[in-house]
């Protein structure tokens, strides 16, 4: 003889047919979901981490006043700590948008794109490297700023330049070529 408490169960479980399949499909349709959400989270984290394993970020950065030469970065990047150097020179400038809204813009300047060692970019279209007179713009920056590819740079650039293309970079948060805020 079955105890009153699964006398119950049984009881409830058959005694309304619609409502048991609906809590067995609902319960289903709950484990399904959590079953994707967790192999997608999988499938970003992996991809994230390669993409952002793949520009050889920085773990630092040094900012001078002055400039400073090729001997100096040859002789960081002989430092048995440092793995790996770059030199960039950021400039900043203001750009003014096609609604005639100011935005701040950092311009990273970028020596010899064939040459990148650390925080590496990759253009998404356009020609590799930029020639010279055209820059690359980060992807998320070109709505923000109100360009397209092929626009012309405003006169506020210490050189007038077309945007060449938008670049990517991996990770989550990288600094772009150029930024707008």
């Amino acid at each position: 003889m079955l105890k009153a408490r699964w006398f119950k169960v049984i009881n409830d479980l058959f005694g309304n047919k619609t409502r048991t399949l609906l809590i067995v499909l609902s319960m289903s349709v709950g484990l399904f979901a959590l079953g994707i959400i967790l192999s997608a989270r999988t499938i970003l984290s992996e991809g994230l981490a390669e993409s952002f394993a793949e520009i050889n970020p920085s773990s630092g950065t040094v900012r001078t006043i002055e400039l400073f030469d090729e001997d100096f970065l040859e002789s960081v990047r002989s430092m048995k700590e440092i793995q790996d150097a770059d030199a960039r020179r950021n400039i900043s400038a203001r750009v003014q948008t096609k609604s005639g809204e100011w935005k701040n813009l950092t311009i990273f300047v970028v020596a010899d794109y064939d040459n990148i060692r650390v925080n590496r970019v990759a253009s998404e279209s356009g020609a590799w490297p930029p020639p010279e007179h055209e820059i690359l713009i980060e992807r998320a920056a070109l709505p923000v700023i109100e360009a397209q590819v092929g626009d012309m740079g405003p006169d506020q650039i210490p050189q007038r330049c077309r945007a060449q293309g938008p670049h990517r970079r991996g990770g989550i948060r990288s600094r772009p070529t150029a930024r707008a805020n």
